[in-house]
């Protein structure tokens, strides 16, 4: 069951990654009063970092508006892409943009480390 969180813009929020397990996180998206915010016509993007200052994305996290109108939006990374990562010992950041239809405004939605928890079990 994918893990919950309401959240109101930048909003940090600190995740771990299970190796070899799909990773979802669900975002429900309040303003600033508590109100559920209508997302209908928004873009998203995530990614994973190793730190804030690096141009390398070391993994492209999937955002899918699973209900817009009621301001609930998916991260999901695959089973075989949390198999392949290796973030070693080190703690990596990764954040979440939303941009309306229009495109005239980009805001930070989430943000937080990210933690790798390696698999004790082969697959």
């Amino acid at each position: 069951m994918p893990e919950m969180l309401e959240t109101e813009p930048r909003t940090p929020r600190n995740i771990v990654i299970e190796q070899g397990t799909t990773f979802n996180l669900v975002v429900n998206v309040q303003d600033s009063v508590g109100a559920i915010r209508d997302l209908t016509g928004y873009t998203g993007e995530a990614e994973v970092r190793k730190d804030s200052d690096s141009a390398t994305i070391v993994q492209v996290i999937t955002v899918t508006f699973t209900d817009a109108l009621n301001g609930e939006i998916t991260l999901q990374i695959s089973a075989a892409d949390t198999l392949a990562l290796d973030f070693g010992n080190d703690v990596h950041v990764y954040d979440l943009l939303i941009t309306p239809d229009a495109g005239t405004t980009v805001e930070k939605i989430v943000e937080g480390t990210a933690t790798l928890k390696k698999n004790i079990t082969e697959l």
